[in-house]
This record gives structure tokens, C-alpha cells and sequence, in this order.
């Protein structure tokens, strides 16, 4: 049972932290929870903390004694806690500590959430330069500066080719200087440039003598590699078939959508493929009519069979693209190509209101988890829940059909999109 408490809350109280300001003692107490006080100071920062979560919050005093309240609430568990010896009980403090961090994780992100989710992917451009970087390795002149003015005349020093306190380093690949690693951004330097690379807590100082190209396939070996691995993939699907009963394994992709439109796979590779699932991945910055014709242009591929989570929101992280769903549901209807309901918790994506539209005008949808690990399969209930708010039935979705109605649903006759 709750014990009673008294509880000193005056106007002028309340007057004191709404404003942060006061003549009264910064000390003194606004409740008192069992002989214990909540000090004004705490309360304040207690308020304040609230405010920058809810930029909407107006401190009224119904707001401020609803908080209070709040801040009261916690003091009394955390007092029950210690009188049954939990703060004593080691498993209850690792606990504590694990989800005070994970806390301080989650308002973390969400405070970074636009920045980062806008590095989640990268262009083709950033995996070239990278491809190139791997291939390279450096031979520098290094000098250790520990503060700015010391760096800039160890600078001017290796620029002049005077390397009397420099140390030789080299050769040095990309995997000895991963991101964290100043090092890291001398591969993007070119020979016989001097550069002040800032580390931690000093400054390196970099000359590069040489670079080197290590011996490696260009891109478009590697994705002949890749071609090469989905087909001899496909004869093993084909052969597993041969021995099923009742049970087929399709052979599919995802493909992402580059920023002009086109896919990273070739229609010869894609011809192979039972499913091809087409999405966005990068550039969710550029233009509306930009963005609109990238989804466009990969429906009527012939061979694209899915738009994967449309329009690729990440809920409380990245809203969704700046698209013309008008006609990203028209282009589908023509195409014959499926919108997918991510059952993904961040993604849900289509939402209730698009999927009802996509079922009035008669476009096929497909429910799928995203999943990348066995235990997301049970994410398909969120799917199925944002099905049945947008009134879709067992014949909207194709998820619901046999495998051979299945394929005929999703591979239209090669020629028919237009």
C-alpha cells in the first residue's frame, strides 16, 4: 500500500520552475517522499529535460504538478527497490545500468536520427571510391604533433622535403586504417600531398612518397563474379526441387535502384530469377520528380516483380521519400508490378491508407518481414495487421497463392511492360 507523504507544492513554487529563475534558495525542497526531498534544482532540471523532448509543451501548472507527480512516482519505486535490498542485488544493478544505456542509446539516435539515416547507405560513387582504396596501398612520411601550431610547421617542413623527424610508414593498406583511424583519409590524398589528419586527442602529419595499386578485379569482374554465383545458386535450387514433395524454393534478388533510374543488375541475370524485388536505398534526397522516376523506370522492367517498402520510411528515424504516390500506384496498376507491405516495425511500409488504395485500383500486393535473421519471421503479424486496417482479403495479397499461381502473378510475359 502506498504510504501518505506530504507533498509542499506552492504557487510560488510552481512560478519558480516554470521560470528557472527566483530569489529563493536553489535548495529547497517541492515535495518531500517519505523524509526524502525533491529538491527545486532537480525538478527544474527534471522540466527542462521534458521540454527539449516536447518542444509543444506549454508549463502550465496542470503540466507542472502532472510531472511532479511523475517525479514522485519514480522516488517512491526507487525506495521500495532499496528497501528490498535491490540496490544491493548485483543482477538488479547490471540491469539498471543496461537499460539506463540503452536509453541514452535511443535518445541518442533519435536525436541524430536525420543525420544518420542518411549515411545508412551508400552511393555508387562512395562504394567505387572505396573499391579504389582497397586496391591501394601507401608509402608516407609521418610526423606525431600534439597540438594545431606544431602541425602546421611539421607541415610546412615535409612539404619542403625536410623528413629529419618523420617516420617512414609503409606499405599501408586500407585495413590497417579502418574509419577510426586518421590514417583512414590518407588513401583519398595524392602522391606527394601533405596533409594534417586530426586523431583523438593529437594531430598526424602526413606526406605521402608513394602509392601504389595492388593488382585487384575491376567492378565489373566482380559482378560477372556475382552473376556467376546466382546461376550456379539457381542449378542447386533446381536440383532441391527435384526431391521436394508439396514444397518449392524460388530463386530471387533484391536489387537496389541506382540514382538514374537503373538496376545493379543486368536484364540477362534477372531473366534467371524467379522474384525480383527492386527498392531504393540511397539518394533519398534528391528531387521529387527525380525519386518518382527512379521507382517509375524499374516497374516497367520487365523482369522487376516487387517495389519494396515504397516509400521508405523509418518510423521516429527518416520520414518517407519525397515521391508521387498518385503515380508510383498508377505506373504499378500498368506494369502489373506488386507493392510490398514491409512488416518490418520501423518500416510498415506500405501503410493502411496506401494498401486500401492499391486494392481499389486493383494492384497486386505481397506481405514480407525484411527479415535478415530466422526470429523476424514472426514480424509477418504487423504486416498482416496493416492488411486488414487497409481491408485487403486473402485474393489482394499473393503471399495467399500456390507457388505456380504465384509466378504467374509476378512474371508477366517478357515484352508485356511498357
Amino acid at each position: 500500500m502506498k504510504k501518505i507523504f506530504p507533498i509542499i507544492l506552492t504557487a510560488l513554487s510552481l512560478t519558480l520552475v516554470a521560470c528557472g529563475t527566483g530569489e529563493k534558495d536553489k535548495g529547497e525542497a517541492v515535495a518531500t517522499v517519505n523524509g526524502s526531498s525533491i529538491a527545486l534544482k532537480e525538478f527544474q532540471k527534471e522540466v527542462s529535460t521534458v521540454q527539449k523532448r516536447d518542444l509543444s509543451l506549454k508549463l502550465t501548472e496542470e503540466a507542472l504538478e502532472h510531472q511532479l507527480h511523475t517525479v514522485i512516482d519514480r522516488k517512491l519505486m526507487v525506495q521500495e527497490a532499496v528497501k528490498k535490498g535491490l540496490s544491493q542485488d548485483e543482477k538488479f544493478l547490471d540491469t539498471l545500468k543496461e537499460f539506463w544505456e540503452q536509453t541514452l542509446i535511443r535518445e541518442l539516435v533519435n536525436s541524430k536520427s536525420r543525420e544518420w539515416s542518411e549515411r545508412l547507405f551508400v552511393t555508387d560513387e562512395e562504394v567505387k571510391a572505396h573499391y579504389k582504396r582497397i586496391g591501394t596501398r601507401l608509402f608516407l612520411r609521418l610526423v606525431d604533433a600534439e597540438n594545431k601550431e606544431k602541425a602546421g610547421e611539421a607541415k610546412a617542413a615535409l612539404a619542403s622535403g625536410s623528413f629529419d623527424h618523420a617516420e617512414a610508414v609503409g606499405p599501408l593498406l586500407i585495413e590497417d586504417a579502418r574509419l577510426a583511424n586518421p590514417l583512414y583519409s590518407a588513401f583519398d590524398l595524392s602522391e606527394g600531398e601533405t596533409a594534417v589528419l586530426q586523431g583523438r586527442d593529437d594531430f598526424l602529419v602526413v606526406r605521402v612518397i608513394k602509392k601504389e595499386r595492388i593488382p585487384a578485379p575491376p567492378l565489373t569482374t566482380v559482378y560477372a563474379d556475382i552473376k556467376e554465383s546466382l546461376l550456379e545458386q539457381k542449378k542447386e535450387i533446381v536440383a532441391i526441387n527435384k526431391k521436394l514433395r508439396g514444397f518449392r524454393v524460388l530463386h530471387g534478388v533484391e536489387v537496389d535502384i541506382r540514382s538514374d533510374g537503373s538496376l545493379d543488375f543486368s536484364d540477362d541475370l534477372l531473366k534467371e530469377l524467379d522474384i525480383v524485388v527492386a527498392s531504393i536505398h540511397s539518394g533519398f534526397r534528391q528531387s521529387k520528380k527525380q525519386l518518382t522516376y527512379r521507382m517509375t523506370s524499374a516497374m516497367k522492367n520487365p523482369y522487376v516483380s516487387i517495389i519494396a517498402h515504397p516509400t521508405g520510411r523509418l518510423i521516429g528515424e527518416r520520414d518517407a521519400y519525397d515521391v508521387d504516390m498518385d503515380e508510383i500506384l498508377r505506373t504499378a496498376k500498368k506494369t502489373g508490378t506488386a507493392m510490398e507491405i514491409n512488416a518490418y516495425p520501423l518500416r510498415l511500409d506500405l501503410n493502411d491508407a496506401y494498401a486500401k488504395r492499391a486494392k481499389e485500383m486493383g494492384i497486386p500486393l505481397v506481405i514480407s518481414t525484411d527479415t535478415h535473421v530466422t526470429n523476424q519471421f514472426d514480424y509477418m503479424r504487423y504486416g498482416v495487421s496493416i492488411a486488414r486496417r487497409g481491408w485487403l482479403e486473402k485474393g489482394d495479397v499473393l503471399n495467399t497463392l500456390d507457388s505456380e499461381r504465384l509466378l504467374k502473378r509476378l512474371k508477366p510475359v517478357k515484352g508485356e511492360k511498357t
